[in-house]
């Protein structure tokens, strides 16, 4: 029977094999931002311009912050399994490619226990409280219903990341929903209103009481 530690291990193993084999896969490298938001599963601009989400990894780490995937992408730089390329671009200071190294533990499927876990544990996740979790989980209700009628993956909709935004803010219009960052013109034209309606009908009940009174 495998010990806990086991499952960790293949488990830090399995995500940094897949992070290399985005890097690996990319027609062109990214720097650090970029390369978050292709793991994050971005719905922005450039990502699909450039057909970045076409990437078989994109959205791999949708479920982590931006502080997570960078702590991720510096260990397997310290391992020595991807390195900074420096380049004299416009648009671009350095971007990230495997070394020899990585190349030859993505080919093997073999690599040194990367000990993440610890490392990320210590970046603080986003506290819900109980209200929260509810809308949380009708937000992502709705996410759902929107991606099956569109036959397209829940992420393209919108990030995990980006419905805990949205549970935290409580926006109240599409002015305050396109404040919240990785949602674009799009999301607004076309999903703005179910959303909206979703944190409307769970606000507490005592907020409609005293909007009620204030109509009278």
């Amino acid at each position: 029977m495998k010990q806990p530690n086991e499952y960790i291990n293949n488990y830090e193993k399995s995500i940094s094999l897949m992070v290399l084999s985005c890097i690996n896969d990319l027609e062109f490298k990214v720097g650090n931002k970029k390369l978050i938001a292709i793991l994050q599963g971005s719905e922005s601009n450039y990502i699909f311009t450039n057909e970045f989400n076409n990437n078989p990894f994109y959205g791999l780490l949708q479920n982590y912050n931006s502080n997570q995937i960078s702590t991720i992408i510096e260990r397997l730089v310290e391992l020595e399994l991807v390195e900074s390329k420096k380049l004299d671009l416009e648009y671009y200071m350095s971007v990230f490619d495997l070394t020899s190294k990585g190349k030859a533990a993505l080919q093997s499927g073999d690599l040194a226990t990367p000990y993440l876990s610890n490392k990320l544990f210590k970046l603080n996740p986003t506290i819900f409280s109980d209200d929260n979790k509810i809308l949380f989980e009708r937000l992502r209700k709705v996410r759902k219903e929107i991606a099956k009628s569109i036959n397209k993956p829940a992420f393209i909709v919108c990030s995990d990341k980006v419905l805990r935004q949205i549970t935290l803010k409580l926006p109240k219009n599409e002015e305050s929903l396109l404040a919240i960052k990785g949602i674009g013109e799009h999301f607004i034209q076309n999903y703005s209103s179910l959303f909206l309606n979703e944190i409307e009908l769970n606000q507490p009940e005592s907020q409609y009481a005293n909007s009620s009174r204030l109509m009278w």
